[in-house]
């Protein structure tokens, strides 16, 4: 289990608040698949693991036409073993994250 700092949390939050006031209408860049296939998951696996009926919403995620919420990306990030910023990595582009002391 990984676990994140408080101000790590809060800065992953101000990242998806400022993506979701953005209107983006464009496909989101991530690596969500790539991140799925490299711990040998299918959809379907993961969909059991966050308890979902269906796959629908993690596709949609994957496909970038979604931004899965702020639990969910942290779940996400467990289950594939990385941060929540490698499968967003799109995210430090459009607004960077200071380095911590």
């Amino acid at each position: 289990m990984v676990i994140f700092t408080p101000l790590y949390v809060y800065q992953v939050i101000t990242i998806i608040i400022n993506m979701n006031n953005q209107n983006i209408n464009l496909p989101i860049g991530n690596c969500l698949k790539e991140c799925r296939q490299k711990v040998g998951l299918s959809q379907f696996d993961v969909m059991i693991s966050l308890g979902f009926k269906s796959n629908n919403r993690l596709s949609q995620w994957e496909n970038g036409h979604r931004l899965p919420g702020i639990i969910n990306l942290f779940r996400l990030a467990d289950i594939y073993q990385v941060t929540p910023q490698e499968l967003y990595p799109d995210m430090k582009s459009r607004n960077p994250i200071p380095p911590q002391d």
